[in-house]
């Protein structure tokens, strides 16, 4: 019989041992697993036949080996898990944040490709973009609520690009980010052709004679995204209950201000994929544009990032501020002190 206990002590391995069949686990307890910063390794101790050893596992094989214990047990116990994750799906653990952000940027993508089309008399009626920007700030709102606490809900190569610079997300996941969201918006602009049974869906393209008007207001409203994603987010006021409705917000608000100058993507993901996937019907005219749509986001991105990197301080750091502040102005202690 053996068990396995994590509340180990961090140092070198005393005996090698591995186990060679997944029922050889009969228990692990959780206590104060380390990691050991030079090895990156995880050290536990395995009791086997009443002989106590130590081991070294790295955290995705002892993560491994846990799960197919649980599997064996749940076999030999009769249970079937219809939920059951192969272990080519637990050996990449940012395989469920890829996945997030391309259905999250799918469904966002389809919802500006769709609700602007120009046979939706709703809107077409009126004349009022406001109201056709709502349902793209809603979607995106709802998109960043549900898959927010997976991948972050980006759902953007700027908003990615952003978090990057200020480092809370690392260069490998970026990456991965932006090609599934472009893929996804792709793929998007595809269904949104099929449902529409035509090639007559929204796609962002700005004129050679309103270049200069396009970038800058790619570049201010991807600037005003960019920077409330990274105030309400990543901030010390992140794990807020409003943080899905501001950014959701505004994207709408960019879309009503600006939409008919330069589609209002805000987006370089979004932009491209529904410009490659009219270029496939034998479209390509948009594509003249795309530029705009990875320049202008990109930059006003890095701009949100400077800021936030400038403005931004830990709440520590805001204690000793105000406290530095007020001892070197006497008039200001005694208006903090005053009832």
């Amino acid at each position: 019989m053996l068990q396995v206990s994590s509340g180990m002590e961090r140092g070198s391995c005393r005996e090698s041992m591995k186990p060679q069949h997944p029922t050889d686990f009969l228990s692990v307890n959780d206590s104060s697993t380390e990691f050991d910063n030079k090895k990156d390794s995880i050290t536990v101790e395995v009791t086997s036949d009443g002989i106590t050893r130590l081991m070294e596992f790295e955290p995705r094989e002892l993560a491994r080996l846990y799960a197919q214990q649980q599997a064996a047990l749940r076999s030999v116990r009769g249970e079937f898990d219809i939920f059951y994750v192969p272990d080519w799906v637990r050996l990449h653990p940012l395989l469920g944040s890829y996945v997030a952000e391309a259905f999250g940027t799918f469904a966002c993508v389809l919802t500006l490709s769709l609700v602007s089309v120009r046979n939706q008399s709703i809107f077409d009626e009126g004349k009022d973009t406001n109201v056709t920007a709502l349902p793209i700030g809603f979607m995106f709102m709802c998109m960043v609520f549900t898959f927010g606490y997976i991948s972050g809900g980006h759902f953007n190569p700027a908003v990615t690009l952003a978090v990057f610079l200020v480092q809370k997300l690392d260069f490998v996941r970026a990456a991965g980010y932006v090609i599934c969201q472009t893929g996804a918006a792709t793929g998007a602009g595809l269904v949104a052709m099929v449902i529409q049974g035509s090639t007559d869906i929204f796609v962002p393209y700005v004129d050679r004679a309103y270049v200069s008007s396009g970038i800058f207001s790619e570049l201010i409203f991807t600037f005003a995204v960019a920077t409330v994603v990274l105030n309400v987010a990543y901030s010390r006021q992140s794990g807020n209950f409003f943080y899905g409705f501001a950014i959701g917000m505004t994207v709408a608000a960019g879309s009503a201000a600006v939409g008919r100058i330069s589609g209002g993507a805000f987006n370089p993901a979004a932009a491209t994929g529904l410009q490659l996937a009219l270029c496939l019907t034998g479209n390509c005219d948009p594509l003249a544009s795309f530029w705009v749509y990875w320049m202008a986001p990109l930059v006003g991105s890095v701009i949100a990032a400077l800021l936030y990197s400038q403005i931004s301080q830990p709440e520590d750091t805001r204690v000793l501020t105000d406290a530095a502040v007020l001892s070197e102005n006497p008039l200001a202690n005694e208006a903090s002190q005053a009832p």
